[in-house]
Protein backbone atom coordinates (compact mmCIF):
# COMPACT_ATOMS: atom_id res chain seq x y z
CA UNK A 1 0.00 0.00 0.00
CA UNK A 2 1.23 3.38 -0.58
CA UNK A 3 2.24 6.22 1.65
CA UNK A 4 -0.20 8.28 -0.33
CA UNK A 5 -2.87 5.92 0.19
CA UNK A 6 -2.62 5.61 3.83
CA UNK A 7 -2.38 9.44 3.83
CA UNK A 8 -5.70 9.78 1.95
CA UNK A 9 -7.35 6.56 4.37
CA UNK A 10 -6.50 8.87 7.76
CA UNK A 11 -7.64 11.96 6.44
CA UNK A 12 -11.32 10.22 5.47
CA UNK A 13 -11.07 8.60 9.21
CA UNK A 14 -10.68 11.90 10.25
CA UNK A 15 -14.40 13.25 8.70
CA UNK A 16 -15.66 10.30 9.18
CA UNK A 17 -15.30 9.18 12.68
CA UNK A 18 -16.55 12.15 14.09
CA UNK A 19 -19.61 12.30 12.05
CA UNK A 20 -20.49 8.93 12.67
CA UNK A 21 -20.34 9.65 16.52
CA UNK A 22 -22.72 12.91 15.98
CA UNK A 23 -25.26 10.67 14.32
CA UNK A 24 -25.28 7.97 17.49
CA UNK A 25 -25.61 10.76 19.98
CA UNK A 26 -27.88 12.70 17.65
CA UNK A 27 -29.76 9.14 17.39
CA UNK A 28 -29.80 8.53 20.71
CA UNK A 29 -31.49 11.30 21.81
CA UNK A 30 -34.69 10.42 19.77
CA UNK A 31 -35.59 7.72 22.01
CA UNK A 32 -37.22 4.61 21.11
CA UNK A 33 -37.94 5.40 17.61
CA UNK A 34 -34.25 6.55 16.17
CA UNK A 35 -35.39 7.37 12.58
CA UNK A 36 -32.06 8.90 11.78
CA UNK A 37 -30.21 5.89 11.75
CA UNK A 38 -32.73 3.68 9.81
CA UNK A 39 -32.32 6.81 7.26
CA UNK A 40 -28.75 6.12 7.90
CA UNK A 41 -28.66 2.82 7.18
CA UNK A 42 -31.11 2.96 4.05
CA UNK A 43 -28.75 6.02 2.42
CA UNK A 44 -25.63 3.34 2.40
CA UNK A 45 -27.78 0.46 1.16
CA UNK A 46 -29.08 2.78 -1.99
CA UNK A 47 -25.00 3.87 -2.52
CA UNK A 48 -23.45 -0.03 -2.22
CA UNK A 49 -26.15 -0.94 -4.17
CA UNK A 50 -25.85 1.33 -6.84
CA UNK A 51 -21.52 0.61 -6.53
CA UNK A 52 -22.38 -2.87 -6.66
CA UNK A 53 -24.55 -2.93 -9.62
CA UNK A 54 -21.82 -0.95 -11.86
CA UNK A 55 -19.27 -3.97 -10.84
CA UNK A 56 -21.65 -6.37 -11.86
CA UNK A 57 -22.53 -4.67 -15.16
CA UNK A 58 -19.06 -6.27 -16.47
CA UNK A 59 -20.66 -9.70 -15.72
CA UNK A 60 -24.02 -8.91 -16.85
CA UNK A 61 -24.56 -5.79 -19.17
CA UNK A 62 -28.66 -6.30 -18.73
CA UNK A 63 -28.82 -5.42 -15.12
CA UNK A 64 -31.23 -3.21 -13.75
CA UNK A 65 -29.60 0.00 -11.56
CA UNK A 66 -33.22 0.28 -10.14
CA UNK A 67 -34.07 -3.34 -9.60
CA UNK A 68 -31.03 -3.83 -7.30
CA UNK A 69 -31.51 -0.45 -5.56
CA UNK A 70 -35.32 -0.47 -4.99
CA UNK A 71 -34.43 -4.14 -3.58
CA UNK A 72 -32.04 -3.51 -1.03
CA UNK A 73 -33.24 -0.76 -0.21
CA UNK A 74 -36.84 -1.92 0.24
CA UNK A 75 -35.60 -4.82 2.59
CA UNK A 76 -33.70 -2.55 5.10
CA UNK A 77 -36.37 -0.24 4.78
CA UNK A 78 -39.28 -2.19 5.58
CA UNK A 79 -37.08 -4.53 8.41
CA UNK A 80 -36.07 -0.99 10.42
CA UNK A 81 -40.31 -0.31 10.55
CA UNK A 82 -40.54 -3.25 11.79
CA UNK A 83 -38.41 -2.68 14.26
CA UNK A 84 -39.53 0.78 14.94
CA UNK A 85 -43.39 -0.33 14.96
CA UNK A 86 -41.82 -2.85 17.69
CA UNK A 87 -40.55 0.16 20.25
CA UNK A 88 -43.42 1.84 20.12
CA UNK A 89 -45.56 1.59 23.25
CA UNK A 90 -48.54 0.69 21.22
CA UNK A 91 -47.06 -2.55 20.20
CA UNK A 92 -47.93 -5.87 22.17
CA UNK A 93 -44.27 -6.75 21.42
CA UNK A 94 -41.33 -6.38 24.01
CA UNK A 95 -37.80 -6.77 24.72
CA UNK A 96 -34.45 -7.14 22.32
CA UNK A 97 -35.88 -10.81 21.16
CA UNK A 98 -39.21 -9.33 20.17
CA UNK A 99 -37.81 -6.52 18.55
CA UNK A 100 -35.71 -8.31 16.46
CA UNK A 101 -38.05 -11.11 15.33
CA UNK A 102 -40.19 -8.06 14.09
CA UNK A 103 -37.70 -6.66 12.26
CA UNK A 104 -37.03 -10.18 10.76
CA UNK A 105 -39.99 -10.49 9.74
CA UNK A 106 -40.54 -7.53 7.99
CA UNK A 107 -37.47 -7.78 6.35
CA UNK A 108 -38.55 -11.60 4.89
CA UNK A 109 -41.91 -10.15 3.96
CA UNK A 110 -39.71 -7.33 1.78
CA UNK A 111 -37.49 -10.04 0.88
CA UNK A 112 -40.45 -12.21 -0.64
CA UNK A 113 -42.17 -9.09 -2.54
CA UNK A 114 -39.01 -8.05 -4.32
CA UNK A 115 -38.65 -11.44 -5.69
CA UNK A 116 -41.73 -11.33 -6.86
CA UNK A 117 -41.98 -7.70 -8.20
CA UNK A 118 -38.68 -8.39 -10.07
CA UNK A 119 -40.04 -11.70 -11.03
CA UNK A 120 -42.29 -9.93 -12.94
CA UNK A 121 -40.15 -7.03 -14.15
CA UNK A 122 -37.97 -9.36 -15.55
CA UNK A 123 -40.86 -11.57 -17.63
CA UNK A 124 -42.45 -8.23 -19.21
CA UNK A 125 -38.47 -7.56 -20.32
CA UNK A 126 -38.17 -10.58 -21.70
CA UNK A 127 -41.38 -10.37 -23.77
CA UNK A 128 -40.59 -7.16 -24.29
CA UNK A 129 -37.38 -8.21 -26.35
CA UNK A 130 -35.45 -6.01 -23.41
CA UNK A 131 -33.21 -8.98 -22.87
CA UNK A 132 -32.08 -11.78 -24.80
CA UNK A 133 -32.56 -15.56 -24.03
CA UNK A 134 -28.66 -15.71 -22.52
CA UNK A 135 -29.04 -12.75 -20.33
CA UNK A 136 -31.74 -13.66 -18.52
CA UNK A 137 -29.90 -15.88 -15.93
CA UNK A 138 -26.93 -13.86 -15.49
CA UNK A 139 -28.86 -11.10 -15.04
CA UNK A 140 -31.67 -12.51 -12.41
CA UNK A 141 -28.72 -14.18 -10.21
CA UNK A 142 -26.83 -10.98 -10.33
CA UNK A 143 -29.58 -9.11 -9.10
CA UNK A 144 -30.59 -11.53 -6.29
CA UNK A 145 -26.90 -11.56 -5.32
CA UNK A 146 -26.59 -7.60 -5.04
CA UNK A 147 -29.87 -7.74 -3.16
CA UNK A 148 -29.26 -10.21 -0.61
CA UNK A 149 -25.44 -9.00 -0.44
CA UNK A 150 -25.90 -5.27 0.18
CA UNK A 151 -29.90 -5.23 1.74
CA UNK A 152 -29.80 -8.19 3.51
CA UNK A 153 -26.54 -7.49 5.08
CA UNK A 154 -26.82 -3.86 6.11
CA UNK A 155 -29.77 -4.78 8.09
CA UNK A 156 -28.68 -7.59 9.95
CA UNK A 157 -25.67 -6.03 10.88
CA UNK A 158 -27.73 -2.65 11.44
CA UNK A 159 -29.78 -4.65 14.06
CA UNK A 160 -27.33 -4.40 16.72
CA UNK A 161 -28.73 -0.91 17.26
CA UNK A 162 -31.97 -2.73 18.84
CA UNK A 163 -29.91 -4.80 21.18
CA UNK A 164 -28.93 -3.95 24.90
CA UNK A 165 -26.25 -1.57 24.64
CA UNK A 166 -26.40 -1.04 20.87
CA UNK A 167 -24.70 1.46 20.14
CA UNK A 168 -22.03 0.46 21.98
CA UNK A 169 -21.78 -2.81 20.27
CA UNK A 170 -21.99 -0.74 16.85
CA UNK A 171 -19.46 1.40 18.10
CA UNK A 172 -16.92 -2.24 19.25
CA UNK A 173 -17.98 -3.71 16.12
CA UNK A 174 -16.24 -1.11 13.79
CA UNK A 175 -13.27 -0.42 16.39
CA UNK A 176 -13.09 -4.27 16.39
CA UNK A 177 -13.04 -4.85 12.58
CA UNK A 178 -10.73 -1.75 11.74
CA UNK A 179 -8.15 -2.97 14.17
CA UNK A 180 -8.19 -5.89 12.57
CA UNK A 181 -7.67 -4.95 9.21
CA UNK A 182 -4.82 -2.85 10.77
CA UNK A 183 -3.11 -5.31 12.56
CA UNK A 184 -3.05 -7.91 9.75
CA UNK A 185 -1.48 -5.10 7.23
CA UNK A 186 0.96 -4.18 9.15
CA UNK A 187 2.10 -7.56 11.20
CA UNK A 188 1.54 -8.99 7.36
CA UNK A 189 4.14 -6.31 5.87
CA UNK A 190 6.59 -6.56 9.07
CA UNK A 191 6.22 -10.63 9.49
CA UNK A 192 5.91 -11.68 5.97
CA UNK A 193 5.82 -15.30 5.59
CA UNK A 194 3.00 -17.71 3.45
CA UNK A 195 0.58 -15.87 0.99
CA UNK A 196 -2.15 -18.40 1.20
CA UNK A 197 -4.26 -16.31 -1.17
CA UNK A 198 -2.22 -15.47 -4.16
CA UNK A 199 -4.52 -15.00 -6.58
CA UNK A 200 -7.06 -13.49 -4.58
CA UNK A 201 -4.56 -11.43 -2.63
CA UNK A 202 -1.41 -11.54 -2.93
CA UNK A 203 -0.55 -9.07 -0.48
CA UNK A 204 -2.31 -10.94 2.38
CA UNK A 205 -0.13 -13.47 5.20
CA UNK A 206 -0.87 -16.15 6.91
CA UNK A 207 1.08 -14.23 10.05
CA UNK A 208 -1.32 -11.00 8.74
CA UNK A 209 -4.27 -13.31 9.01
CA UNK A 210 -3.19 -14.09 12.95
CA UNK A 211 -1.87 -10.69 13.79
CA UNK A 212 -5.20 -9.14 12.31
CA UNK A 213 -7.10 -11.61 14.44
CA UNK A 214 -5.11 -11.19 18.02
CA UNK A 215 -5.14 -7.34 17.26
CA UNK A 216 -8.85 -6.95 16.85
CA UNK A 217 -9.80 -9.22 19.54
CA UNK A 218 -7.65 -7.26 22.03
CA UNK A 219 -9.38 -4.09 20.47
CA UNK A 220 -12.75 -5.22 20.65
CA UNK A 221 -12.67 -6.44 24.04
CA UNK A 222 -10.79 -3.55 25.88
CA UNK A 223 -13.36 -1.47 24.46
CA UNK A 224 -15.82 -4.21 25.76
CA UNK A 225 -14.83 -3.13 28.91
CA UNK A 226 -14.29 -0.20 29.43
CA UNK A 227 -18.14 0.20 27.74
CA UNK A 228 -18.95 -1.86 30.33
CA UNK A 229 -17.53 0.23 33.26
CA UNK A 230 -15.83 -3.41 34.52
CA UNK A 231 -13.66 -5.69 34.36
CA UNK A 232 -13.92 -10.03 34.26
CA UNK A 233 -13.29 -10.91 37.52
CA UNK A 234 -11.45 -14.54 36.07
CA UNK A 235 -9.98 -16.26 33.31
CA UNK A 236 -12.86 -17.74 32.15
CA UNK A 237 -14.88 -14.03 31.75
CA UNK A 238 -12.03 -12.93 29.91
CA UNK A 239 -12.17 -16.09 27.14
CA UNK A 240 -16.33 -15.07 27.45
CA UNK A 241 -15.39 -11.89 27.02
CA UNK A 242 -12.76 -12.01 24.13
CA UNK A 243 -14.60 -14.78 22.37
CA UNK A 244 -17.26 -12.92 20.46
CA UNK A 245 -14.74 -10.43 19.20
CA UNK A 246 -12.26 -13.08 18.19
CA UNK A 247 -15.40 -14.39 16.14
CA UNK A 248 -16.28 -10.65 14.94
CA UNK A 249 -12.42 -9.87 13.94
CA UNK A 250 -12.15 -13.27 12.02
CA UNK A 251 -15.87 -12.41 10.27
CA UNK A 252 -14.05 -8.90 9.14
CA UNK A 253 -11.35 -10.15 7.42
CA UNK A 254 -13.35 -13.16 5.73
CA UNK A 255 -15.65 -10.44 4.37
CA UNK A 256 -12.59 -7.99 3.20
CA UNK A 257 -11.74 -11.33 1.14
CA UNK A 258 -15.71 -11.69 0.13
CA UNK A 259 -15.55 -8.30 -1.24
CA UNK A 260 -12.27 -9.21 -3.30
CA UNK A 261 -13.69 -12.07 -4.62
CA UNK A 262 -16.79 -9.86 -5.90
CA UNK A 263 -13.94 -7.00 -7.21
CA UNK A 264 -11.80 -9.79 -8.94
CA UNK A 265 -14.88 -11.45 -10.65
CA UNK A 266 -16.36 -8.54 -12.04
CA UNK A 267 -12.71 -7.18 -13.05
CA UNK A 268 -12.48 -3.81 -10.72
CA UNK A 269 -9.78 -2.44 -8.39
CA UNK A 270 -12.39 -0.49 -6.11
CA UNK A 271 -16.34 -0.47 -5.59
CA UNK A 272 -16.28 3.08 -6.29
CA UNK A 273 -14.32 6.76 -6.07
CA UNK A 274 -16.43 8.68 -3.46
CA UNK A 275 -14.09 7.99 -0.68
CA UNK A 276 -10.29 9.19 -0.98
CA UNK A 277 -7.89 6.04 0.42
CA UNK A 278 -10.67 3.52 0.58
CA UNK A 279 -12.15 3.15 -3.16
CA UNK A 280 -16.01 3.18 -2.75
CA UNK A 281 -18.96 3.27 0.45
CA UNK A 282 -18.87 -0.89 -0.64
CA UNK A 283 -15.33 -1.15 0.29
CA UNK A 284 -15.66 0.77 3.45
CA UNK A 285 -18.28 -1.49 4.89
CA UNK A 286 -17.47 -5.38 3.76
CA UNK A 287 -15.86 -5.75 6.60
CA UNK A 288 -18.30 -4.50 8.83
CA UNK A 289 -21.25 -5.89 7.23
CA UNK A 290 -20.24 -9.55 6.91
CA UNK A 291 -18.84 -9.04 10.80
CA UNK A 292 -22.34 -7.36 11.88
CA UNK A 293 -24.57 -9.55 10.42
CA UNK A 294 -23.00 -12.91 11.92
CA UNK A 295 -22.56 -10.82 15.32
CA UNK A 296 -25.99 -10.11 15.27
CA UNK A 297 -27.10 -13.64 14.02
CA UNK A 298 -25.38 -15.27 16.96
CA UNK A 299 -27.23 -12.74 19.41
CA UNK A 300 -30.23 -13.32 18.26
CA UNK A 301 -30.12 -16.99 18.26
CA UNK A 302 -28.76 -16.73 21.93
CA UNK A 303 -31.42 -14.63 22.66
CA UNK A 304 -33.75 -17.19 21.35
CA UNK A 305 -32.02 -20.40 23.24
CA UNK A 306 -32.42 -17.84 26.11
CA UNK A 307 -35.87 -17.38 25.95
CA UNK A 308 -36.84 -20.56 25.23
CA UNK A 309 -34.93 -22.41 28.34
CA UNK A 310 -36.53 -19.96 30.55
Amino acid sequence: MLPGMLKDRLLTSVVAIPLLTLLFFADARLGERPMLFAAFIAVLAIVAAAELVAMLRNLAPAIQRLDVVFGATAIVVVGHFGMLFAGTDESALDGPLATLMAGDLFAVLAAVGVLLAMTVADLVRYEAGVYEPAAVLPTFAAKLLAIVYVGGGLFAASQLRWMDDGYGALATLLVTVKAADIGAYFIGRIVGGWHPLKRLSPGKTLAGFVGGVVVGTAAGASLATTLAVGEPSDVGGVVLLALPWALVAVCGIVGDLVESLLKRGCGVKDSGTILPGFGGVLDLIDSPLFAGATLSAVVTAMLAASSLLR
